[in-house]
């Protein structure tokens, strides 16, 4: 299931691009769940290693690495463009799911802290092995 609520990509004053909320957000709504067949992800440890390969040679973005599975998780919708913050609106119980810490107003900029769901150590090191 990808984003329960409207969103647009607009100019942030984070960074770039931001996601922006279109309608209220109730404080402890699920945002956003990873659904595998929309968004997907990529076993490195499969016996597939050339769509591996191929996977990591064109995806520009990966949402996170599992360590735990040893997938990179990637999206398919615009939750890419939510920034990171010390303090983020959204938080992320798992990888997998975010929820709103707090009720979030249309036209507030989305953030999640990337440090509770990336390692982007990991996709750094793979994408250059891969090169």
């Amino acid at each position: 299931m990808p984003m329960l609520f409207r969103t647009k990509v607009a100019p942030s004053t984070i960074h770039g691009l931001g996601l922006f909320a279109q309608e209220p957000i109730p404080k402890d709504s699920t945002f956003w769940e990873h659904d595998p067949i929309i968004d997907g992800w990529v076993d490195q440890t499969s016996a597939d290693s050339k769509g591996y390969e191929v996977f990591m040679d064109h995806m520009d973005y990966f949402y996170c690495y599992d360590h735990e599975h040893k997938v990179f998780i990637r999206h398919a919708d615009t939750l890419i463009f939510a920034n990171h913050s010390d303090n983020p609106n959204l938080t992320s119980p798992t990888k997998y799911f975010h929820v709103a810490n707090k009720d979030i107003d249309i036209g507030e900029e989305l953030t999640l802290n990337y440090r509770d769901i990336c390692d982007y150590g990991v996709i750094i090191v793979e994408r250059k092995n891969l090169k």
